[in-house]
């Protein structure tokens, strides 16, 4: 009898313990952290701007203490603008675009961690009467060669409209946001880009390949419609911010043909722009030329 007892106390002791270690392991510590910091040219609270003016915002977001934070939101009037997985416990993120022609925008930050706890911020930002956006700058025909043309230069810098190879590019990458090249391996033929596109390690190989840069910059791009005239006929700042939108931006302005236009925005400048093309010759030996309009 006080064996069979004690065998009782053994495994009730057993599956007691086992418990404390189930419960330990799935506990929910809370919800992550999330807040707008605040500092020079940040915005942290409700405000109101003039149309085109970039908006700087700084969000600082915590894990629980127990789950790694995993995806971070941010929506203006209830669409997505950012999308951002990660796996970490703490970071800070600098999120930056133009304020639109609504009169309102409700803009929401969201951080959400690996067991769907949430945290979440809010601002509004209102349009103030008049228009801001500053100057406009154009380059105009720009050539750019794709990957296999010897010394060919497929790299641009918006700061200044010039063209680089390969060689002269990777040093000074910080400038670099603009690329052309053909693609081969899947099907996105002639395409315009960033260092930051995911491009394939085989497009722009050797010493000085995207794959050893440093500073990746990412441009986004998205497709609209504008006549050549229409085009030429830009003036308005307002206009070429207003052109692009945050939440279908992509990567790669791809499969391209005389007469595409794209509205952009350089991520590493927050400056905004639209190009048209003129002219594309060629796959891997070939050329792109186009025309930009954008922020100063």
């Amino acid at each position: 009898m006080k064996n069979i007892a004690c065998r009782f106390l053994l495994i009730f002791a057993c599956f007691g313990i086992a418990g404390i270690s189930c419960s330990k392991s799935g506990a929910d510590t809370g919800s992550p952290t999330i807040a707008l910091v605040s500092g020079d040219n940040l915005i942290a609270n409700d405000t109101s701007v003039y149309e085109a003016t970039t908006l700087h915002f700084k969000v600082h977001c915590k894990w629980n203490g127990g789950q790694n934070l995993t995806n971070l939101i941010v929506a203006k009037n209830g669409a997505r603008i950012v999308d951002e997985g990660m796996n970490t416990k703490e970071f800070e993120k600098n999120i930056d675009f133009a304020k639109d022609s609504s009169t309102v925008d409700s803009i929401d930050f969201i951080i959400r961690d690996i067991k769907g706890n949430s945290a979440s911020t809010s601002l509004r930002v209102a349009k103030k009467g008049g228009t801001a956006g500053g100057e406009l700058i154009r380059y105009n025909n720009i050539t750019l060669d794709a990957q296999s043309v010897t010394d060919g230069k497929g790299f641009l810098s918006l700061s200044n409209g010039s063209t680089y190879t390969l060689q002269s590019a990777y040093g000074i990458q910080g400038s670099i946001s603009i690329l052309y090249y053909y693609d081969a391996i899947g099907t996105d033929a002639n395409t315009i880009a960033s260092p930051g596109a995911n491009i394939d390690a085989s497009v722009f190989t050797g010493t000085y390949g995207l794959p050893n840069w440093t500073v990746i910059n990412t441009t986004r791009f998205y497709q609209i419609t504008l006549s050549q005239q229409e085009f030429e006929a830009i003036t308005d700042p307002v206009f070429v911010v207003s052109s692009y939108s945050e939440s279908s931006g992509k990567r790669k302005a791809k499969n391209l043909v005389a007469g595409d236009v794209y509205s952009f925005k350089d991520e590493s400048t927050s400056k905004y722009g639209i190009f048209r093309v003129y002219g594309v010759a060629g796959q891997d030996m070939g050329s792109v030329t186009f025309s930009i309009v954008m922020q100063k």
